[in-house]
């Protein structure tokens, strides 16, 4: 159902609108994203976050795990966080949508 909201509206994921014009806050949803992705992240007690957790995350909030893979990967190349293996296996991925796989995402100071 998610996947079929952000198929109709890729701008803001909230589904069919019958007036689709431009506004100036059209990207606000998205652009939003990330600085509450980072929040929650950061106010974790241990310091990082799992890919579980940030895969549930974005479903709560309405977005989908590529959404987050996006924010993710390009926080990596800049080298804002970085990944705990967890799970003491090599980290290839950000893997959120796989179950068998735990990682940590920390931000780095």
């Amino acid at each position: 159902m998610l996947k079929s909201k952000w198929d109709t509206d890729k701008e803001a994921g909230k589904g069919f609108r019958i007036e689709q014009t431009q506004d100036l806050f059209s990207n606000t949803f998205f652009t939003n994203y990330p600085e509450l992705l980072k929040i929650y992240i950061k106010s974790s007690d241990t310091g990082y976050r799992t890919n579980h957790e940030l895969f549930d995350f974005g479903l709560e909030n309405n977005y989908l795990p590529m959404h987050t893979n996006e924010v993710l990967n390009e926080w990596s190349k800049q080298g804002l966080v970085h990944k705990i293996s967890i799970d003491k296996k090599d980290i290839k991925g950000n893997y959120l949508e796989n179950k068998k796989r735990t990682i940590g995402f920390k931000f780095n100071k």
